[in-house]
């Protein structure tokens, strides 16, 4: 088993809470196996999220994966949009606000996508 979460993942996720000062840039809701990276680009108000399944032992595609991203400051999101392989174009993704996040939700992602938002 390739992820496997240690047993006190949770004191883990408080401590970069406390150390952050409750202010994770993203935050992830995903099934096991589910990772995410993200860069922004402050000068072209925009961010960009990968996000890879590494869950290879089960074929099916993650689905029902929640992030939340935080606009800088004084900025509302504009666009949200996953880019794939496969895809010809870009698709748009709904999003609203909970608190200081822009949150948003992919249905699936087979081995990877990269969502980006504009702001």
């Amino acid at each position: 088993d390739l992820w496997k979460r240690p047993k006190n993942w949770k004191e883990l996720v408080e401590l970069v809470d406390w150390a952050t000062e409750d202010q994770v840039p993203v935050q992830l809701n995903a099934p096991r196996g589910v990772a995410i990276n993200s860069t922004s680009q402050l000068l072209k108000r925009r961010a960009f999220i990968h996000v890879v399944n590494y869950d290879r032992a089960n074929a099916a595609p993650a689905k029902a994966i929640e992030i939340g991203f935080r606009v800088p400051e004084n900025r509302q999101p504009l666009r949200v949009t996953v880019h794939a392989p496969g895809q010809k174009a870009a698709q748009p993704i709904e999003f609203g606000k909970s608190g200081a996040l822009t949150t948003f939700m992919l249905p699936d992602v087979q081995v990877y996508c990269v969502v980006m938002i504009e702001w």
